[in-house]
């Protein structure tokens, strides 16, 4: 935390000399005057600092003689106690890896991914069908699953979702939530599965081994291996 200033003083202070500095790390403020004030129990002032993301501890310097008095017009020392503060400062969410873009084969499984840094994170993703104009947060159910995660599985992709585009929304503690960027989910054909047949216990010399397979659709030259 860095001290920038103070506001909000107690009108009570207006009668007297109010002094208000900082140096090394501490912030001094004396005031006096020769007409005594009450405040009772309400607020004396405001400090404003300028903080980053973390937690600092706020102490009273009561170690030294001198500081941290009250006295009445005749200088007699009226008796306190101080109570010691903390100041915690939350980071707003922030992205800090987008998801992918992604090509996967019709009936097959893939992902998207984000990373993200900030207090008291939260996700939701996203899905596109019309080149990213309009947005529908996604729920968890088939094909869908980790919508709230950092990382959204489909399972099985199918040959609608070509082009679709998908992003993470991110919250936190602090406001306001911010997207990752969309990635494009590019669909294409099923996987061509091809398997040679077992053949077990022959007895005889000619042996027919099937070679089987599977979504071979609309395929050009083919080179055996």
């Amino acid at each position: 935390m860095t001290f920038d200033n103070y506001q909000s003083l107690n009108p009570s202070f207006s009668t007297g000399n109010f002094i208000l500095n900082s140096a090394g790390g501490a912030v001094y403020f004396t005031w006096s005057s020769t007409t005594p004030v009450t405040i009772g129990d309400d607020q004396m002032m405001e400090l404003v600092f300028t903080g980053i993301t973390g937690s600092s501890s706020l102490t009273w310097n009561t170690s030294v003689e001198g500081f941290c008095e009250f006295s009445d017009l005749n200088g007699n020392i009226i008796f306190d106690n101080y109570t010691n503060g903390n100041v915690i400062v939350y980071q707003p969410p922030q992205i800090t890896s987008n998801p992918l873009n992604k090509t996967a084969p019709v009936n097959t499984s893939t992902s998207f991914s984000v990373s993200a840094a900030g207090t008291g994170l939260g996700y939701t993703w996203q899905e596109s069908t019309d080149n990213g104009n309009n947005w529908n947060s996604l729920s968890n159910g088939s094909p869908y699953s980790g919508v709230n995660t950092t990382t959204l599985t489909i399972n099985p992709v199918t040959q609608s979702m070509n082009e679709n585009q998908y992003r993470c929304r991110v919250s936190g503690t602090c406001t306001p939530f911010v997207y990752s960027e969309a990635a494009i989910l590019n669909v294409v054909p099923p996987i061509i599965t091809t398997s040679a047949g077992s053949v077990t216990n022959s007895c005889t010399s000619n042996i027919s081994v099937p070679i089987i397979a599977s979504n071979c659709n609309n395929v050009g030259p083919y080179r055996w291996c």
